[in-house]
Parts: structure tokens; C-alpha cells; sequence
């Protein structure tokens, strides 16, 4: 069983089964494919979209399944999730608010929303500096609960923008990580507010027109992990996780030049230090499956 949750169009399932359609062993063959995804237009195109592979298709739902055997794996789902936004003052944590000022949106800090925020800075053994800033994604610890209590024998495959606790917290100067995305334009609120760029794009005032996303606390979603009956494997940048699954080694058997110098370009995004390489982070547990050598774990915890 694989199990792809936040599925979108499902076109990395549709990459994936063409890499498992080359592999030997019959792998392909025993794929059972479920596609997890919340908008019902995406799911109304997984079929069409797997194309060649539809027939691997075992369901396109919006909710998880229960698997017996396989791997639950989400590219870029955890960050998604709705956070809480929490402000160090003098008065202690406070959260940020939506309210509305001479007919516009605007922040405004009140007391935390649940006992749940303060307790999980608590459980970190950390705080904010005053006036930092921070997010809280109290749905990804949620989300990673269930997907274990739904897994009985596998693996569950994270891949998502993150940082260690010490990283988003701890620091001296803490914005926070929250940005609005709309195109190519990438603004961070916290950091921006004295800043024309603030004024000029009123992502608050747009709902619905910007991407909105925080980093997720890889120390926190492990910790929620391990509570559970998972095993971490593995914590690495994505740089080094498909280095150890041998991604340098598979460029190079390209035979065609043009071919292979598009794809070499391509994965530069992918692998390179600095960039998605770095910023996004790989996260594997296991779940009665013991210490088994897997391949992309070659560097088990290297983070940058």
C-alpha cells in the first residue's frame, strides 16, 4: 500500500509509479496506490492524470485509511496546516488575531486561544525572547498521531520546509517563519512590518489570493511521533537523502546529452545546498519494522 496524503493532481504519484515501473523484484506489480486529498475537482482528475498507471489506483479519498502494510508519505503537507501565531510580551505568550478596523483586516494580540500553546513551549523546555515571534502548528502533531495510530506495519515518508526547535525558537531575534506567497512574490509579514513592502502587498485583505505557509518544528513533530508506536529512522535535508538514494549516480546513466544536461539542471533545484536542498527536510519512522539499512538514509541525521 502507498499512500500519498495532500495528493494535489497527483502527478508525484504519477512520477513515482514511472520510477517503481523501471525497478526489478516485481515492485510495481504489488503497488496498491491511495490517493489522499481534500479538494474533490483534484480528486475528480487522479484517474486521468496517473494515466498509464491508473489501474495501480486502489482509492482517491479525503480520508486517511487504515494500512496494514505500505508507506504513508506527504511532500509539503505538514506546512500547509493552519498555526497559531504567538507573540513574547511583557505580559507573557499572547496570540495573534484577526479583527477588523474602519472595514479592513487587521492583527491584534489576545490571550492564548488554548492551554495547549503554552504547554507545548513548556514541554520543549524552551521560550521566546521578548517580542519574538513565532508559529505554532499544533494540526501537524494532530496529523502525525493519526497516520501512526492508522499504520499498523510500515513507514511514514515526510518531506517539508522545517527547522529544530532551538533554530525557531531559541534564537536571539525570532520573526518567525510565517510568509505569504501570490506568483513569484514571497513576503514575511513579521519581518516586513515597518517596511513599504508591507503596505504595498495587503496579503491580509486578499484572502484567498496568497499561499500561506510556516516551517514546521521537526523537534516537536519526532517527539509526537515517538510518543506513538513510531521509531525515528532518519532526520536529513533533502539534499542528502537523495544523494544516499543515489540520485548523482542516476543522472549520469543518461545517454542522451541534451537529455541528461535538462535533468541535471532540474535536479540542481532539488539537491543543491542553500536552496530546496537545504530548506527542506526529509523525516522517516518506522512502525514495527525494526533497524532496517534503508538506502535513504545513508546520512541518517545530517541537517544543515
Amino acid at each position: 500500500n502507498l499512500v500519498e496524503v495532500g495528493a494535489g493532481n497527483a502527478r508525484l504519484a504519477h512520477d513515482i509509479l514511472d520510477a517503481a515501473a523501471t525497478m526489478e523484484s516485481g515492485f510495481y506489480d504489488s503497488i496498491r496506490l491511495h490517493l489522499i486529498e481534500r479538494s474533490s475537482q483534484a480528486r475528480a482528475k487522479h484517474e486521468e492524470n496517473l494515466g498509464q498507471h491508473a489501474r495501480k489506483l486502489v482509492t482517491s479519498s479525503d480520508t486517511l485509511p487504515n494500512v496494514s502494510q505500505g508507506v504513508i508519505f506527504a511532500n509539503e503537507l505538514l506546512d500547509a496546516f493552519p498555526t497559531h501565531r504567538i507573540t513574547m510580551t511583557f505580559k507573557g505568550l499572547r496570540e495573534t488575531y484577526i479583527d477588523v478596523e474602519n472595514g479592513k483586516l487587521i492583527e491584534r494580540l489576545g490571550p492564548l486561544s488554548t492551554p495547549a500553546l503554552d504547554d507545548y513551549f513548556q514541554r520543549l523546555g524552551t521560550q521566546l525572547p521578548l517580542h519574538g515571534q513565532a508559529e505554532v502548528n499544533l494540526h501537524a502533531l494532530d496529523w502525525i498521531r493519526n497516520a501512526s495510530s492508522r499504520l499498523e506495519h510500515g513507514f511514514i515518508i515526510l518531506i517539508d520546509y522545517g527547522k529544530l526547535a532551538q533554530e525557531l525558537f531559541a534564537t536571539e531575534s525570532v520573526n518567525g517563519t510565517f510568509t505569504a506567497q501570490q506568483q513569484h512574490l514571497t513576503i514575511q509579514p513579521a519581518a516586513s512590518k515597518n517596511e513599504s513592502s508591507a503596505s504595498q502587498f495587503d496579503w491580509l485583505n486578499e484572502p484567498g489570493e496568497w499561499d500561506l505557509t510556516s516551517h514546521i518544528d521537526l523537534t516537536s513533530i519526532r517527539t509526537a511521533a515517538e510518543e506513538t508506536d513510531l521509531s525515528t529512522l532518519g532526520v536529513l535535508d533533502q539534499t542528502y537523502f537523495l544523494l544516499g538514494l543515489g540520485a548523482v549516480e542516476h543522472l549520469r546513466q543518461e545517454v542522451d546529452e541534451r537529455v541528461g544536461l535538462k535533468r541535471r539542471l532540474a535536479a540542481r533545484t532539488l539537491l543543491m545546498p542553500g536552496g530546496l536542498g537545504s530548506t527542506h527536510k526529509v523525516l522517516l519512522f518506522g512502525k514495527q519494522v525494526g533497524s532496517p539499512p534503508l538506502q535513504g538514509c545513508s546520512y541518517q541525521t545530517r541537517l544543515t
